[in-house]
């Protein structure tokens, strides 16, 4: 565990700093000038002040500890993460009273949570929450529900981060604090949007700009300016929405904050999409890929890319445009991933936190038990039906939990039906899913073709270039034949390099051309392989009156056979 020499250590490292001259005014006054620094986005001159501020500083004292929470906040603001996260956790394995330490278990998991450490997280949230009772300083009680009500929302809890967001903002009403009106008021907006109502979160974001600006507090200003654009936007008002993304950008650009400059300009891009511009959309959208993906921002950078692929189509630029559906789809999987952590962490603090008011129930209930049996026989018969109350409980309880453990063999189920590396359907379930579309087909009158794809000298690629070359060469033709063939047609890897793709209502010639599109786009040098030029070959087989499965198979995989013999990387149909 750490302690006060881990404390000191950090004061004693930032000693070495030189002092300099202060502004006037006693120590809580330069602590309080470095806190508006931090809120107002200038994080340089915050810098600065704490490092001449903390030679002065005795390490037991309350100034100290002051000192080191706004010491981590500014190493959040300004990208260093894991630096902030250090600092706040140093303070918090220090005796604290209840309200110090409610502040840093607040900061640390925004910090956290900005840092997508999820469960660390929500860990610290949960014991800021069990103190909540503890404290009356509303500005506190503000930064606490605030931060809260934003980790629930993004952990797909909109309701709970609805009644959290509500007593933030009651809260940061009563601190009577622009600050904390303006934060509480943004992320209550926020969480009212993703609950679908606009109309309130608009009416929410307006009267939080206003504390913003009051605040002069320009990320947070710069924040809800965005959020205002994007309701604006869905309503179909393109022209006020650019204004206030133009205001947005400013405020960003102002406060140094790049991720949300990337942001502004990623939404005017979707815009100038819209408005037929593509050449500028292209243009603007390209240009914030490396700080999205810098940045890890996996839903807006998926959307940039999405974006380039739709402008670079509309100006005829194919090639591109597939490249960048490559990209999405990858960056699409990372923010799925990276949404199953955030809430599979919610789940086990959720649990966690469930275990234990059970256990403080239980607690109560047997001194309960224990007071009633010394009383009358009128508390007796009270005790008994407490007990039974109990019992209806732990009944509720224990159906919750058989519901929920069928739920989770159900998805385990569907898990099972995947191919763990390329996320497509496996053998199993493409085979089970190419009889059922059979059936329809015939059912439709409708014609189907069946394709069986095997990469080229695939071995030599593993045995050149290693196994992990390989998972990523699998990986990103599963990624392009998804992308080239969605719904109703389905893919499946079906083998170690062998891939099927069913295509309702294509006879053999639609689908020798589409399939001759792909073929061709796949052997084209991809700049993620490096040096690695890969080629398939391809078996098509149309569905004939009276074929089951095994005939289409046999027939799609003689093709197949045939495209090899005949020198691979082309495109064989089967005899009518």
């Amino acid at each position: 565990m750490m302690s006060w020499i881990r404390f000191r250590k950090y004061l004693a490292v930032a000693a070495l700093v030189p002092v300099v001259a202060w502004a006037s005014g006693d120590l809580e006054g330069k602590l309080d000038q470095i806190r508006q620094l931090n809120y107002t986005g200038q994080i340089a001159q915050a810098r600065l002040l704490l490092d001449q501020l903390a030679p002065t500083l005795r390490a037991t004292s309350s100034a100290a500890v002051e000192h080191a929470l706004l010491d981590a906040h500014n190493l959040a603001l300004s990208g260093n993460l894991d630096a902030g996260l250090d600092s706040v956790s140093a303070l918090l394995d220090i005796p604290l009273d209840d309200l110090t330490r409610t502040r840093a278990l607040t900061l640390a998991a925004n910090i956290a949570a900005a840092n997508r450490e999820h469960e660390q997280a929500f860990g610290f949230l949960r014991d800021a929450l069990t103190m909540r009772d503890r404290i009356d300083d509303p500005r506190t009680l503000s930064q606490l529900f605030s931060n809260g009500a934003q980790m629930l929302a993004a952990a797909g809890e909109v309701q709970s981060a609805l009644a959290l967001g509500r007593e933030a903002a009651q809260a940061a009403q009563a601190s009577g604090i622009a600050r904390e009106q303006c934060t509480a008021g943004q992320r209550l907006a926020w969480v009212k949007q993703l609950a679908g109502d606009l109309d309130a979160a608009a009416e929410a974001s307006l009267a939080a700009l206003a504390y913003c600006r009051q605040a002069g507090d320009r990320v947070f200003s710069a924040t809800l300016a965005l959020q205002k654009a994007e309701l604006l936007e869905s309503r179909g008002d393109r022209l006020a929405a650019l204004e206030y993304l133009a205001r947005s950008r400013q405020l960003f650009a102002d406060a140094g904050y790049d991720r949300g400059l990337s942001i502004a300009r990623l939404r005017e891009a979707a815009i100038l999409a819209d408005q037929g511009h593509f050449e500028q959309a292209l243009v603007l959208a390209e240009a914030q890929l490396p700080t999205l993906a810098q940045a890890r921002l996996w839903d807006h950078l998926a959307e940039a890319h999405g974006l380039v692929a739709s402008a670079a189509r509309q100006l005829g630029q194919k090639s591109r445009a597939l490249e960048h559906l490559d990209e999405k789809v990858i960056a699409e999987q990372r923010q799925h991933e990276r949404e199953r952590s955030h809430r599979l962490a919610y789940l086990q603090i959720a649990l966690e936190l469930d275990k234990h008011a059970t256990r403080m129930a239980q607690l109560h209930q047997q001194a309960r038990r224990e007071a009633l049996l010394r009383q009358s026989r009128e508390q007796d018969s009270q005790l008994q039906r407490l007990s039974y109350l109990g019992a209806g409980l732990l009944g509720v309880i224990l159906t919750l939990l058989v519901v929920q453990a069928s739920r989770e063999r159900r998805h385990y189920r569907q898990l099972a039906r995947r191919d763990a590396l390329t996320g497509l359907v496996n053998h199993s379930r493409f085979f089970e899913r190419l009889d059922q579309a059979i059936k329809r087909s015939r059912a439709r009158d409708q014609a189907l073709t069946l394709v069986l794809g095997d990469i080229d000298h695939f071995k030599r690629v593993n045995d050149q270039h290693g196994h992990q070359t390989g998972d990523a060469v699998l990986r990103r033709v599963a990624a392009r034949l998804q992308a080239s063939f969605p719904s109703p047609a389905f893919c499946g890897r079906i083998g170690g390099e062998e891939f099927g793709i069913a295509l309702p209502g294509l006879d053999t010639d639609q689908a020798l051309k589409d399939i001759e599109n792909l073929r061709q786009s796949i052997n084209q040098q991809r700049r993620h392989d490096g040096t690695i030029r890969i080629s398939m070959s391809f078996g098509l087989a149309q569905l004939r009156d009276g074929d089951q499965l095994l005939e289409l198979r046999q027939r799609a995989d003689e093709a197949l056979y045939q495209a090899k013999r005949e020198g691979r990387d082309r495109t064989v149909p089967a005899r009518p």
